[in-house]
Parts: structure tokens; C-alpha cells; sequence
């Protein structure tokens, strides 16, 4: 293994330790710092919040799968999120995702 291959394993394995334990929240939180610069910063607007949204839309189908237990109301209002008795279309296409991903 030459020079360059492991400075990107290495690379990588910093970056997954820096990120693996990682919550949505603490990931918002660092990439909305001021120090992660972009070229866009309309894009890092639009893209932040879809961190937490995801985060709560996954949190959401695992509650209802069992695989979780429900969030406390403070979190899900801090993640603009409702919970939903019915089932949807969209929440069990959801559900069979997160299963197929979970189960790999």
C-alpha cells in the first residue's frame, strides 16, 4: 500500500469516528457553523434543515415498527413534527425502507 492510499484510509477513519456517534442535531450544529464554509449559502440553507426532517421522519417509522420508543413531545417540537395516528401510503413505503436497511 503506497503513501497516498493510506493517507486516505487514515483520512477516512478520522472521519468516521468524527461523525459515526453523531446525532442529527450535533450534525446540524456543525454544519451550520460559520466555519464550515460553502460555495453556495442559499444551498446550505435549503439542504440544513432536511437533516432534521429526515432525522424525524426516520424516527417516526421506526416508532411505529417498534424499533424505538416514541420521542418525548419537547423533541418532536423542536423537530416541527406532529405525531400521526394513521397510516399512510408514503409511511409504510417508508416503513419497508427503513426495514430493508436496518435488516441488511
Amino acid at each position: 500500500m503506497g503513501c497516498a492510499e493510506r493517507g486516505a484510509l487514515e483520512c477516512a477513519s478520522r472521519r468516521q469516528e468524527e461523525w459515526s456517534d453523531c446525532t442529527a442535531e450535533k450534525a446540524y450544529e456543525k454544519l451550520s457553523s460559520a466555519d464550515v464554509r460553502v460555495t453556495n449559502q442559499s444551498d446550505k440553507d435549503d439542504q440544513l434543515p432536511k437533516i432534521l426532517a429526515l432525522d424525524g421522519r426516520v424516527s417516526a417509522v421506526a416508532q411505529r415498527l417498534g424499533i424505538c420508543p416514541p420521542a418525548s413531545p419537547g423533541v418532536m417540537k423542536s423537530r416541527r413534527m406532529r405525531p400521526s395516528r394513521e397510516p399512510t401510503r408514503e409511511l409504510a413505503e417508508e416503513a419497508v425502507a427503513v426495514k430493508r436497511v436496518l435488516t441488511a
